[in-house]
């Protein structure tokens, strides 16, 4: 992409200098630019001591966000479902400005800075097809998964996973690429899972495993979920979840940042711990009771 200028140039095309974007004083000839970067989405979080200094805080820092794009060139789109904010307020006089934005309508005024109008507040963002809630227990993204996986389950049920003269082996791999890559993709990060939830994503995890052991629910002697997970060799949705989790954390350990570390390790001023992590410690406790036989079978360590 070519970019030309009338007037001035980008700072970062003027040699050095301490030109600005769009400042006369630079040169005054056509500039051709080369655009090889693309800024598209950006995450912001900020975090205070008490709900009153939060709402002091959240204006200045958008404020100096506006500021900083605007000086070279960008521009936030602030329309619906564009750039939009959680919030979460708790401790003294939370409850008085959780108030106070429902009256405003959801809205922080952010000051009269160009193209800065008002922070939208919201409890749920949708992103690329997924879509983030504030509330931790009841998942917003569940219907959404679901609606997913059938779409791309549905016009195949008959068609490849029920067709005989593929393999069983073909069929199971199939389902699991097209229909359980979109129900399960980084489900393992939620911080819970209701039981309503979990009942509805592993009805849709267990169709396809059904179709294809010729086990559908329609008549006749129905098979239980683990009688058709034995007979598909495959594992229970609480057990695919729980490894997947052990393993980010394995990551997490290895390759993860200190401050990442330190999140993980973060406890409440009333000493609880990041619901995610309460899932992981349950989930070493399982493994720890399941591993815990094996290792009593296993001789001393010779050295």
């Amino acid at each position: 992409l070519v970019v030309k200028r009338d007037v001035g140039r980008p700072f970062w095309a003027s040699g050095g200098s301490s030109v600005r974007w769009g400042d006369a004083s630079g040169a005054d000839d056509e500039t051709p630019t080369f655009e090889v970067t693309y800024v598209d989405d950006e995450l912001m979080m900020l975090a205070g001591k008490s709900p009153s200094v939060l709402m002091v805080a959240i204006p200045i820092m958008m404020t100096a966000v506006c500021r900083s794009f605007s000086f070279f060139g960008f521009h936030i789109n602030w329309k619906p479902g564009k750039t939009e904010a959680f919030i979460n307020l708790r401790g003294k006089r939370s409850a008085e400005y959780v108030a106070q934005l429902a009256m405003n309508g959801s809205m922080i005024e952010l000051g009269d800075v160009p193209g800065c109008p008002s922070l939208r507040i919201v409890r749920q963002y949708t992103h690329l097809g997924s879509t983030i809630s504030t509330d931790e227990w009841a998942p917003a993204d569940t219907p959404n998964r679901i609606r997913s996986a059938r779409a791309a389950y549905n016009p195949l049920a008959y068609k490849v996973f029920g067709m005989r003269s593929l393999s069983r082996l073909v069929r199971l791999r199939l389902y699991m690429a097209l229909v359980l890559a979109r129900l399960l993709y980084n489900v393992h990060v939620w911080s819970k899972i209701t039981p309503a939830a979990y009942s509805r994503l592993n009805s849709m995890y267990m169709r396809g495993y059904r179709r294809v052991t010729d086990n559908c629910m329609k008549g006749g002697k129905v098979k239980t979920d683990a009688q058709v997970r034995i007979e598909a060799g495959v594992p229970s949705l609480a057990y695919l979840l729980s490894q997947k989790r052990l393993l980010l954390l394995a990551s997490v350990i290895r390759n993860g940042s200190p401050q990442l570390h330190g999140l993980l390790g973060m406890l409440s001023y009333s000493g609880e711990r990041l619901p995610w992590v309460n899932l992981v410690i349950e989930d070493m406790r399982l493994l720890q009771t399941a591993v815990a036989p094996k290792l009593d079978e296993l001789g001393d360590p010779i050295l």
